[in-house]
C-alpha cells in the first residue's frame, strides 16, 4: 500500500470518531437542553460511556492537530505556488467545520435552539 492510502485511512479513522464526539456534545447542547432544560454538557458521556468518551475525545484531539498540520501544509503549498487538490480542501474544510462547532459557546447553542424549535416548558 502506498503512503497516501495509509494516510487517508488514518485520516478517516480519526475524523469519524471525532465527528461522533462533536455530534454528541452538540446534541446535548441543543436538543437535550431544549427538551429537559440546562445540561451538564458531557457528564453522561463521561460517566456512563467512558470508553466511547475516551476514544472519541482522543480522536478529536488528534483531529485538532491534523487541522493545524493541514493549515501549515496549505500555507506552504500556497506560498510555493504548488497545486492544492480539491479533495484536500474539502476534507480539511470538513475538519475545520468540526472544530468550529466545538468553539460555539453553550449560550449560543441555547439561543439557536430556541430560535429554531421555539420555547419549551423549561424556558
Amino acid at each position: 500500500m502506498s503512503k497516501k492510502v495509509i494516510f487517508e485511512f488514518i485520516w478517516w479513522l480519526i475524523f469519524l470518531p471525532a465527528t461522533l464526539f462533536v455530534s454528541r456534545l452538540v446534541y446535548e447542547q441543543t436538543y437535550l437542553t431544549w427538551l429537559q432544560g440546562d445540561q451538564m454538557i458531557g457528564f453522561t458521556l463521561v460517566h456512563n460511556h467512558t470508553s466511547f468518551f475516551l476514544i472519541t475525545f482522543i480522536a478529536f484531539c488528534i483531529a485538532f492537530l491534523m487541522a493545524v498540520y493541514a493549515l501549515i501544509k496549505f500555507i506552504i503549498n500556497y506560498n510555493m505556488k504548488k497545486n492544492i487538490s480539491r479533495y484536500f480542501i474539502i476534507k480539511n474544510t470538513l475538519l475545520l467545520f468540526l472544530l468550529i462547532l466545538m468553539i460555539i459557546p453553550y449560550e449560543w447553542w441555547k439561543a439557536i435552539t430556541v430560535f429554531i424549535f421555539g420555547t419549551s416548558e423549561h424556558r
